[in-house]
């Protein structure tokens, strides 16, 4: 499933153009919709989307301004613009964006669905780009925890892990984030990935891979072509993550040097390394597929097993705040290796499988006379604003929209 924001200053239109997209290209969903680019792009800032339909022409911030600030934000968010014909030739100037298409209004709808039809290729083929990055995080975790007794070994899991860096010569750092109590209005695994996300920002040349999280911290390695000095770069990531988070955070280096396997030994020389390997079974290291000790067919059977203990606890526990720290724990496996078995059984990661069975739930409470807040809570939300706009962002409506027009009654 896609999500899509539509951006345009006719009401009308953009109700007519989500109810296309919701009839003729159900795996495109659409999140939002804005009068104005202003209010878009605030609600982008904070929000991850699939795709943008925006008209040039808006109060505020227009529709290639819009355009123009994703693409210098680094969103890689393909965008769609609509046009009247008169700006036509200056919306094609803006291709270099990141636009991919311009309808001419009044709008073509078999175009449209023809563009959207592409763009769910093109989607797809970046989903598996992602599931290829989750496996160089698995990857990674496994060396850091040891699994690697020689750079012969290493090297080799490397290759079949398919890795997208140079384990002989660049550099890694361990970096081990705390965040104060002033955050915890924001849920453990939303919170990971905003660390994760505020973390590769500022710093084009590494590329940040989580490998761990505790109820205390969370621990990422930084991979890049050269070994950063390490108090100069934990200082200007602190500077960076404070500056544009609303809470404030403790970064140390914890390991760094230069070759993936010197990087493994410094873990641990340091005494750090049975903090990670602590998590892992000698089962799951057989299944996995940096492993050739399990034929296929067992070791997807295996998979399977786990995927479906792992939904069932989920729904079991899905009134607490859960992160994979919790579920992997569970089915006895590590993180890294559960973030995979998502991508690889589910198609999705595991916050978004976990988003979608706190809204299947959400939806079935709707129908009883709980009230929205409470609702909320039963299904793991530890504040409002969170629940609502993730379950306007999976149904396109609000609760309160939601019960009104398909449940009977209930109080908002």
């Amino acid at each position: 499933m896609w999500t899509v924001v539509v951006v345009d200053d006719e009401k009308n239109f953009c109700t007519l153009l989500s109810e296309y997209i919701h009839t003729l290209a159900p795996r495109f969903q659409v999140a939002a919709c804005f009068q104005d680019g202003r209010a878009a792009w605030n609600f982008l800032r904070n929000h991850n989307v699939d795709l943008v339909i925006s008209d040039v022409r808006m109060p505020h911030m227009s529709g290639l301004d819009l355009a123009q600030r994703l693409f210098a934000d680094d969103r890689s968010i393909p965008v769609v613009l609509i046009s009247g014909y008169s700006e036509f030739e200056y919306a094609k100037q803006a291709i270099q964006y990141g636009v991919v298409n311009y309808l001419l209004k009044p709008v073509d709808f078999e175009e449209l669905r023809e563009t959207l039809a592409r763009l769910d290729k093109q989607l797809l083929s970046r989903h598996k780009s992602e599931n290829a990055e989750g496996q160089a995080a698995l990857f990674l975790f496994y060396a850091i925890s040891g699994l690697f007794a020689s750079q012969e070994t290493l090297l080799r899991a490397a290759a079949l892990a398919g890795a997208p860096f140079q384990p002989e010569t660049d550099g890694f750092a361990l970096l081990e984030v705390r965040v104060n109590a002033s955050a915890q209005n924001v849920e453990r695994e939303n919170m990971g990935l905003i660390l994760e996300t505020l973390l590769r920002g500022p710093f084009a040349g590494n590329h940040i891979y989580r490998v761990y999280e505790a109820a205390d911290a969370f621990y990422f390695v930084a991979v890049g072509p050269h070994a950063p000095d390490a108090e100069t770069q934990a200082g200007a990531w602190r500077a960076a993550l404070e500056e544009v988070a609303d809470f404030s955070v403790s970064l140390v280096i914890l390991a760094q040097a230069a070759g993936l396997f010197a990087f493994c030994q410094q873990i641990a020389q340091c005494g750090l390394r049975e903090r990670f390997s602590s998590s892992i079974s000698r089962e799951e290291v057989a299944d996995s597929s940096l492993s050739g000790e399990v034929a296929d067919d067992q070791r997807a059977q295996r998979k399977r097993q786990i995927y479906r203990r792992a939904l069932a606890y989920m729904r079991d526990h899905v009134h607490q705040d859960l992160s994979r720290e919790d579920v992997a724990g569970a089915v006895y496996v590590s993180q890294g290796y559960l973030s995979h078995l998502f991508s690889e059984m589910a198609g999705m990661s595991f916050v978004e499988c976990l988003t979608q069975i706190r809204m299947e739930r959400a939806v079935a409470l709707l129908a009883t006379n709980m009230r929205i807040n409470d609702i909320a809570e039963r299904v793991g939300y530890r504040n409002r604003k969170s629940f609502l706009v993730n379950f306007r962002s999976y149904t396109g409506l609000t609760p309160s929209e939601y019960r009104q027009k398909y449940c009977m009654g209930g109080e908002s």
